[in-house]
């Protein structure tokens, strides 16, 4: 497969925050199988070496991408995307003020992180049709 990459378009009330995206194959039998995952800070992702801050209340657009995964999915398979805001506490939490996250206490975030997702969210998956299916055992020569 690849890295899996896409942008969301969403408006926010806050000037940072971190977006989570999760990709699991939700197989026939109900089952989900992780295939990756990614955090990006919003305000880093136009550039990992400069921030950019958001302006609440406008339309952003926030690339991500995932870690390398290969995966043969089983016929009947989806693809499922989990995309989230990061709050995980085992996490530096990104109270969405602009401050250096470092510097942010609970005590800065003031009201709750607002998001609403727009039309225009992608997510690119890079699919590759050229594997070959295995041999068969009893017919291989």
């Amino acid at each position: 497969m690849g890295e899996f990459e896409g942008e969301l378009v969403a408006v926010v009330n806050k000037r940072d925050f971190d977006l989570g995206v999760t990709l699991f194959e939700a197989m026939p039998d109900g089952k989900l199988f992780f295939l990756a995952s990614g955090t990006q800070r919003a305000s880093y992702s136009e550039s990992r070496e400069r921030r950019k801050l958001l302006t609440p209340g406008k339309e952003q657009r926030v690339k991500f991408r995932t870690t390398l995964v290969s995966r043969r999915m089983l016929p009947g398979s989806r693809l499922l995307a989990l995309v989230d805001v990061n709050k995980n506490p085992m996490a530096q939490i990104n109270y969405g003020t602009g401050k250096d996250v470092s510097d942010e206490s609970i005590k800065d975030a003031g009201e709750p992180l607002e998001l609403e997702i727009v039309s225009g969210s992608y997510l690119d998956v890079p699919l590759d049709n050229t594997i070959e299916k295995p041999k068969d055992a009893r017919t291989a020569q």
